[in-house]
């Protein structure tokens, strides 16, 4: 093996530790499928089977990872692979019992005529929750609903005491499984690409990528993800996930509540409920986003951090 193989990646190189860095900063190893599955820019395709070989084959990559029992992950001081194997094993199985629960409420759902598709989003999409973690929804919505879809939907989990709450003495969530409405979207702006950070924004294609529909009853999802190709640039092996939870169709009765004149109501009620962190940062960039048609509540939105901390680190291995 010559000097520069040793010291600079191929381009294949480079596309795997790409991945495999993004995912050590979220905390989350990855088997040889998912990286695949997962594999950012990647010069040319590769086949699944192909990539355990290329990873135990490639001296630079070797040198730089961690593989055991099936995982991956980056070779750096003070990170146990397998501790991050337990934590994910312990998470996934958290979140599997967060999705029963929301399984529960699906045929609430399906009363409220204005949903169009419900996705379970961020770390429960991901199956990397804690005990504390929200149950995290993304909402799609009929347009001219968007305030009053979200009033009719906080409303009861607000009053079962089913709403994120945040402690008096601690600065943390205090009960189990809160249900969190942080983004609706109106069924005419379907494409996040606006909302992407100037330059590359990997965890917002990996965000939309990641979606798990679990209401979906006019086929939206693809819809969805046919106005967001743009993430394959990122992510070209991606697929859509699927979620094997109770099958629910729209409720018979619920043309009976099809009126939105009260839209503007519902938005005035909302408007001036909204705490203080969403109304001092909203509108000033894409973290938190307040319109008629895109409700975004963000407001500890760690896209540039983790973006930002892993240009650094491919900086410092000679990868762009």
């Amino acid at each position: 093996m010559d000097t520069l193989a040793a010291t600079s990646p191929t381009s294949e190189e480079a596309a795997f530790y790409r991945t495999i860095a993004w995912f050590w900063f979220l905390d989350y190893p990855l088997t040889f499928f998912e990286v695949w599955k997962w594999v950012m820019k990647p010069p040319h395709s590769f086949f699944p089977e192909e990539v355990q070989n290329f990873l135990e084959q490639h001296s630079w990559l070797r040198d730089r990872l961690v593989v055991e029992g099936g995982f991956i992950t980056l070779r750096r001081p003070g990170y146990s692979l397998a501790e991050l194997v337990i934590l994910r094993q312990h998470r996934f199985v958290d979140a599997t019992r967060k999705f029963r629960k929301l399984n529960h409420f699906l045929s609430f759902f399906r009363l409220l005529p204005w949903i169009r598709m419900v996705a379970a989003c961020n770390s429960l999409a991901w199956y990397q929750t804690e005990q504390t973690s929200d149950i995290d929804l993304f909402i799609i919505v009929r347009t001219g609903t968007l305030w009053l879809t979200r009033l009719f939907l906080v409303t009861p989990f607000a009053l079962l005491g089913l709403r994120p709450k945040l402690s008096t003495t601690e600065d943390k969530m205090i009960q189990q499984d809160p249900f969190c409405f942080s983004f609706f979207l109106d069924e005419k702006y379907l494409s996040l690409e606006k909302i992407q950070l100037p330059g590359e924004d990997p965890y917002l294609a990996s965000w939309v990528l990641s979606l798990v529909p679990v209401y979906d009853p006019d086929g939206l999802y693809d819809v969805f993800l046919n106005q967001n190709s743009w993430s394959h640039e990122f992510f070209p092996h991606a697929t859509a996930s699927i979620h094997e939870g109770k099958k629910i169709q729209r409720s018979f009765f619920s043309f009976l509540f099809r009126v939105s004149f009260f839209e503007p109501w519902a938005k005035k009620i909302q408007m001036k409920r909204l705490p203080a962190v969403i109304r001092e940062q909203m509108n000033k960039d894409s973290c938190v986003v307040v319109s008629d048609q895109m409700l975004k509540f963000h407001s500890n939105d760690r896209r540039a951090f983790y973006r930002d901390q892993w240009k650094k680190l491919l900086k410092e291995e000679g990868i762009s």
